[in-house]
């Protein structure tokens, strides 16, 4: 059970690559019956109600067919017109205003592309927060030290915004302090046509 928030955190999903590798939008990969975009979105909503609604950064190409992916979930779509000449940042940028303009005390970045991650997983993130809300908390996975998911309080938003090109938060996370949380679930990324292989044949709970 994820004790009390002590602040309100926005959760945003970036939603908007190009999936060029995998040859297919993986935001609109099916697993399980439902798209990992709306499966992400469920591991947020199942992790605390006070989580809702989800931010889901996207693109105008995109938009149409991810709202039909997340019909009748608590979410706000926002396109990216610079997604496809810049990038990650470009994304980062968009979630940061939408964290300001919740008058968030965190900002909660997520990806579409890591299917294991679920709320159990999130839940020990947003502990480590609550035990050090003045700090980052990032997952670590692999050979990954500080990745995402990943909660950012608002001293960090201004580092995260001045991001420019492909370049993702694990930028900002390098240069700073933060708790790591052990993540294993966030090793699996859909990133190639050999990660769909990777998925587990029963598709795991919210």
């Amino acid at each position: 059970m994820l004790p009390p928030l002590p602040g309100r955190i926005k959760p945003v999903l970036l939603a908007a690559g190009a999936s060029r590798r995998l040859g297919q939008p993986k935001q609109l990969v099916q697993w399980g019956g439902k798209a990992l975009v709306a499966r992400a979105v469920d591991a947020v909503l199942a992790t605390s109600p006070h989580l809702a609604p989800v931010t889901v950064v996207t693109t105008s190409a995109l938009r149409p067919a991810i709202a039909r992916a997340l019909a009748g979930q608590p979410t706000l779509l926002l396109d990216n017109p610079f997604a496809e000449r810049e990038g990650m940042a470009s994304s980062l940028r968009l979630a940061v205003a939408a964290a300001r303009s919740a008058q968030a005390d965190a900002l909660m970045i997520m990806l579409s592309d890591q299917p294991l991650i679920d709320a159990g997983a999130l839940r020990r993130l947003l502990n480590a927060w609550i035990e050090a809300p003045g700090r980052a908390v990032a997952s670590a996975y692999g050979e990954v030290s500080g990745g995402v998911p990943a909660v950012f309080p608002p001293s960090m938003f201004a580092a995260l915004a001045g991001l420019r090109g492909d370049v993702g938060a694990r930028a900002v996370l390098r240069a700073t302090s933060f708790t790591s949380v052990a993540m294993p679930e966030a090793a699996l990324d859909i990133d190639r046509p050999e990660d769909l292989a990777r998925l587990p044949a029963t598709s795991a709970r919210p």
